[in-house]
């Protein structure tokens, strides 16, 4: 079984196309980047079929997942060819090896299936304590007691099981559980509402998908790429007021002069990490990822085990893989 990726040195936002400077922890660019998926050996398979999921709410779920594949566009074009599951025969057996022979009817590499083993969601009564007044004098409270409302939380539950089977070899190549899981609380004295079950329980099962795409597909996100400014660093005082001025540059939005900045101090401070590491953030905010390693290499043979700049080589090869993944 492949095992999981973990992304090391990202902090990630939401999906947007945007490219700023943060100052809130420190300067840092913010860039949209392509994510690997979780599970390198299950992106490889981009022509595939989904078939009907077993268990609750097994066939809602399969069609969103096709769904959900036949929407996913990478550098401007579908990432999944994802074939309609034609003919199926009514009792279709759970065998990787005879699900695999279905799916070479479908000329396809890879076949989806699963099951859905739990799709519940359960009503829990619970107190919360409200202070009140329970004596007046006039106008004026002189006693206070703790008074119980009763109120209900509303909690869904969805668990499914995928599977992705290699067609060529009937090898199972990606499974595992997954769990998505909404709650809301509501008291009367609050005037709140519930959602409905069925709307709680879509709402799991969206989380669910979420979880099972990062695993299986690319995508794009947000991240926020701290910056440097170790000025002790840098020993000539020179190269050290041009990084103190990129530095400054950065936190005002103008991370084209913050740039200019450090290659000037480049020329007076060639083996100061700060300068070598923050070109390389120029260079990977700007899409260069074999400049930005580069950049970073020569941080680390300076650096030693400075963790910043492991993380951005770290950072920098998972995106090149992840580019190099989603071409044709």
């Amino acid at each position: 079984m492949p095992l999981y990726r973990d992304y090391a040195g990202w902090t990630i936002g939401g999906v947007i196309s945007l490219l700023g400077v943060l100052g809130c922890a420190g300067p840092a660019v913010k860039t949209q980047v392509l994510l690997p998926a979780r599970y390198p050996e299950a992106v490889r398979y981009r022509n595939v079929v989904v078939l009907p999921m077993a268990g609750p709410e097994g066939y809602a779920l399969a069609a969103e997942i096709e769904t959900r594949l036949k929407g996913l566009w990478v550098e401007g074009r579908p990432y999944f060819s994802v074939r309609a599951p034609e003919s199926l025969p009514a009792q279709l057996s759970g065998d990787p090896g005879e699900l695999a022979r279905w799916g070479r009817r479908f000329g396809v590499e890879g076949l989806y299936t699963g099951t859905v083993t739990v799709a519940d969601v359960d009503d829990q009564p619970y107190t919360e304590q409200r202070r009140e007044c329970v004596q007046w004098e006039g106008k004026k409270c002189v006693r206070y007691e703790s008074v119980p409302v009763y109120c209900i939380e509303r909690k869904a539950i969805f668990v499914f099981i995928p599977r992705l089977i290699d067609v060529a070899t009937g090898r199972v190549v990606y499974s595992r559980d997954i769990r998505g899981t909404a709650a809301r609380r509501a008291c009367p004295d609050r005037r709140e509402t519930l959602p409905t079950p069925g709307e709680l329980l879509r709402a799991a099962r969206q989380w669910a998908l979420d979880e099972f795409l990062t695993d299986v597909a690319p995508r794009y996100a947000v991240v926020r790429i701290p910056l440097m400014t170790d000025e002790e660093a840098v020993p000539d005082p020179e190269a050290r007021g041009l990084l103190e001025g990129g530095i400054r540059w950065a936190r005002d939005g103008r991370l084209d002069r913050a740039c200019e900045d450090w290659r000037r101090a480049y020329e007076r401070a060639p083996l100061a990490v700060p300068v070598l590491y923050n070109l390389g953030v120029c260079a990977e905010a700007t899409g260069n990822l074999r400049e930005a390693l580069s950049w970073f290499t020569q941080a680390a043979r300076q650096a030693g085990g400075d963790r910043r700049v492991r993380a951005a080589i770290e950072r920098v090869r998972q995106r090149m893989e992840a580019e190099a993944a989603v071409q044709p």
